[in-house]
């Protein structure tokens, strides 16, 4: 049996709304946004998520730290990063001080890519927030935030398990 949240805890939406429905709303979120890359950019959704991460922490771009900050399985950025590399976005590069790892770099190509898609995120993003009222973006983000920092609380809480 499924548990049902109340009006106290889902910040005024109705109550009786199954407890799980923001994980399933966030990733459909992510996969529209994602999929706008694969219509206008020619990109799997899991090569413009790996794309912008590296844009956007090109200090963490190893590939352990793209799978785990995206997460991607490492096999399946491994055959990203390759096919970064054969259209020219990106380059593996020796990671310094330790000949096991790789370090990803953007080249020209990638980083304007990177560029265009969060231009695109923003615009759609805008899109998006000009056809809501104030008083729902207001409330849809004080509960993202609290639901951002409840799951941050228990990352905190709990210790790490590999699988």
């Amino acid at each position: 049996m499924k548990m049902r949240a109340s009006k106290t805890n889902m910040s005024g939406c109705a109550a009786g709304l199954p407890v799980e429905i923001l994980f399933p709303l966030l990733g459909r979120f992510i996969r529209e946004l994602a999929g706008l890359c694969g219509r206008r950019w020619g990109l799997l959704p899991s090569s413009c998520i790996a794309l912008v991460h590296i844009y956007q922490h090109p200090d963490a771009s190893g590939p352990a730290a793209i799978a785990s900050m995206t997460c991607l399985s490492p096999q399946i950025v491994t055959v990203i990063l390759d096919q970064l590399e054969k259209h020219g976005m990106a380059v593996r590069m020796p990671y310094p001080g330790d000949r096991r790892r790789k370090a990803v770099q953007l080249s020209d190509k990638g980083r304007q890519l990177a560029r265009a898609i969060l231009r695109d995120f923003s615009r759609v993003e805008k899109i998006a927030i000009g056809a809501m009222d104030v008083a729902h973006l207001e409330n849809t983000c004080c509960l993202l935030a609290r639901y951002a920092e409840a799951i941050s609380g228990q990352n905190n809480r709990r210790p790490s398990v590999a699988v």
